[in-house]
């Protein structure tokens, strides 16, 4: 596994408050004095926690034994809580009671190894916790050799602070929202980002494979020495660990109060974990790219474009123009959805949901495209080879042999299929085609056919 050293230095806190574009410097996030909270800071700190947890109210309230209106009360700095209630809360919300009665940084619960393996507890035993703690030494002997040489790097990413989503809705936008301002901010255009953990070392963030536990996508640590470090799982396939990668910005972007933040599986569904997923989606395959590629193949359009050309006439009535698209051709297909997912580096799947979410295609669509899953894997896999390499455990197996003009097969064969669905050419053709490109016998043909199912 290749770790690859980045610079870390200061680190800012500025505030992204939703439908506003005025940023609030907050200075460095690594400073702080010992401070006690008064009820009201300490109501804010236990809400933000329970949101950051992904815990309702009610929820909090059951745990405790008592009703939803205390909570609101407790959170609204209305209502006293009392030191047991202080320690069940800290213990809910994977907190230590310091960091929820203090603002102090230099706070045992700071320490984002001591953070994390605590939020991992119940996977004690295990050989993957050396390998984090191995990673993360190479990050603070990292820096402490670039501060020993004064070498300047580049700044880490501001922290945005919008007010904590209530509803996932409100996640989804502000994940959205931020991937959208992060890709103008670093010039990425509409465009595919060839390779995430590059990206986000060359920003400042140390970002690396490491060997995580079943059911753990990945982790965000805010290290005192080392700064900013992102952690996925190794072994997974590398459009998940693609996935990981921004999913754990988001994190770094939007949790900066936690020094350490766990991505499980189980809480994919949770707000926190909603908002990091959107920002990676929109991060990864942004609704922009995705239009214009289907612009870009003559899809998704309407099947009657009608243009309207006001000064065409003397008396003042505009003139319309309607243009009928040939039948059948604006339908997308799992080899459009397929291309995309490609283009971008992504899993079908994703692409599946990026089409459906932009309303690229209906519901009807999108179950049909899901369903061809299975197809569209061997489709990819027939375009790029390396999409034979499920995981970084088979990296180094032997690749499919591909002609010398492989660049032309792709675009080829998009254009074999939607002739066929189009009922343009036969399946002889295609078979024809297939073996003009060094397909196997058939290949071609059941493609199509999927197709045009």
């Amino acid at each position: 596994m290749v770790f690859t050293l980045a610079n870390i230095f200061s680190v800012t806190y500025v505030r992204y408050p939703p439908k506003r574009s005025r940023w609030i410097s907050r200075g460095p996030v690594f400073s702080g004095d010992f401070v006690t909270l008064t009820q009201e800071l300490l109501g804010t700190r236990l809400r933000d926690a329970r949101v950051a947890a992904g815990l309702t109210q009610e929820a909090v309230g059951e745990a405790l034994g008592i009703p939803r209106t205390a909570v609101v009360q407790m959170e609204a700095g209305k209502r006293s809580v009392s030191t047991l209630e202080i320690t069940r809360l800290a213990e809910l919300f994977g907190r230590s009671i310091v960091s929820l009665v203090t603002v102090d940084a230099a706070a045992d619960d700071a320490d984002a190894l001591v953070a994390f393996f605590r939020l991992a507890a119940g996977q004690a035993a295990a050989p993957w916790k050396q390998d984090v703690e191995r990673c993360v030494a190479v990050c603070r002997a990292g820096a402490d050799l670039k501060r020993l040489l004064q070498l300047r790097g580049p700044s880490c990413p501001p922290a945005y602070e919008p007010a904590p989503p209530t509803r996932k809705m409100d996640a989804v936008r502000q994940g959205a929202d931020a991937a959208r301002h992060e890709r103008r901010r670093l010039g990425l255009g509409s465009g595919p980002i060839p390779d995430m953990a590059d990206l986000l070392n060359g920003l400042g963030i140390w970002a690396t494979g490491a060997d995580l536990p079943s059911g753990m996508a990945g982790v965000f640590l805010q290290d005192r020495e080392a700064g900013l470090v992102i952690l996925v799982r190794f072994f997974d396939h590398r459009h998940r660990k693609r996935f990981s990668y921004a999913h754990e910005y988001a994190h770094a972007l939007f949790d900066r109060q936690s020094p350490a933040v766990v991505s499980w599986e189980k809480d994919r569904d949770t707000i926190v974990e909603t908002r990091a997923n959107a920002f990676a989606a929109e991060f990864l395959l942004p609704e922009e790219g995705v239009r214009a590629f289907l612009d870009g193949r003559a899809k998704g359009g309407p099947v009657v474009a009608e243009h309207l050309f006001p000064e065409a006439t003397n008396d003042g009535d505009e003139s319309r123009v309607q243009r009928r698209a040939p039948a059948g051709s604006q339908r997308v297909t799992f080899e459009d959805a397929a291309r995309l997912a490609l283009r971008y580096g992504v899993a079908y799947t994703t692409a599946v949901y990026r089409l459906k979410n932009t309303s690229a295609i209906t519901d009807r669509e999108f179950q049909h495209l899901l369903a061809q899953d299975k197809v569209a894997t061997r489709y990819m896999r027939i375009l790029d080879p390396a999409e034979e390499t499920a995981t970084a455990q088979e990296i180094g197996t032997a690749q499919r042999k591909q002609p010398g003009d492989w660049a032309l097969v792709p675009e080829v064969i998009h254009l074999a299929i939607e002739a066929y669905r189009r009922e343009l050419i036969s399946s002889g053709k295609l078979r024809d085609l297939g073996r003009m490109l060094g397909m196997p016998a058939g290949d071609l043909v059941e493609l199509a056919e999927a197709a045009s199912a």
